[in-house]
């Protein structure tokens, strides 16, 4: 039986959580109107100021990237206390990588990286469009920061009645003394050195459970690769 101590804390945790879910929306609501603005700003700039255009582009850029990390913030909270709501539909898994590869594409140039995509046959599914996106983004940045430079593989296709979706670079892979730890939702020795696996992967995993699929780093020849597992219906 918990003690009242016990209870305590739960309590505190609990106030913790919801805290982090109150102050991530917030955020989102704050930074909206800027990368909003920002935006408006690139086609003023495309349009009269052809020298700002670059600079603009890396505001709104970051601004974004700046709304993902609030979101994840807030979805952690979320996905802990079982509240994350998902709207289904009919998606073809080959457009989510065409979508993702499009908007990481700059990222991926900057380093520079060899940013592929590879698929055959359609790859459909009863699954939150957005959701897929989001498990395949963080897994394709992920790569792109990490991977060195490396070529990086997206490509899905059909496993008998699953989908599976593949993000293999060729970089310097994932250190052995932190795979153990590599889904958790914290991890102190990737925090300290800068690295955002933690958090990121830790959503990864938690989307991919609550769509009754999984996430895994495989054994690979060189680099990482992570392979996820999806049900079709």
């Amino acid at each position: 039986m918990c003690d009242c101590g016990c209870a305590g804390l739960q309590a505190r945790l609990q106030a913790r959580e919801e805290l982090i879910g109150v102050l991530g929306h917030e955020l989102r609501n704050s930074i909206a109107p800027l990368a909003l603005l920002a935006e408006h700003f690139e086609e003023l700039a495309l349009t009269s100021h052809p020298q700002l255009t670059a600079k603009v582009s890396m505001l709104s850029r970051n601004l974004h990237k700046l709304t993902a990390t609030v979101d994840r913030l807030a979805e952690v909270s979320s996905l802990r206390a079982g509240k994350l709501a998902f709207d289904c539909e009919d998606v073809d898994v080959r457009d989510v990588l065409d979508e993702v590869a499009r908007e990481l594409a700059p990222d991926a140039a900057r380093v520079p990286a060899d940013l592929r995509i590879s698929y055959t046959t359609p790859v459909q599914g009863w699954w939150d469009r957005e959701r897929i996106v989001q498990i395949v983004r963080s897994l394709v940045t992920n790569a792109i920061r990490y991977g060195g430079g490396a070529p990086i593989e997206v490509s899905t296709q059909l496993a008998g009645h699953d989908a599976e979706i593949v993000v293999h670079d060729q970089g310097p892979g994932v250190p052995s003394e932190l795979r153990a730890q590599l889904f958790d939702r914290c991890d102190h020795r990737t925090a300290s050195r800068g690295s955002t696996f933690g958090v990121g992967l830790f959503v990864v995993k938690a989307l991919c459970e609550a769509m009754r699929g999984s996430v895994r780093l495989d054994e690979a020849a060189s680099g990482a690769r992570f392979c996820v597992t999806l049900p079709r219906g």
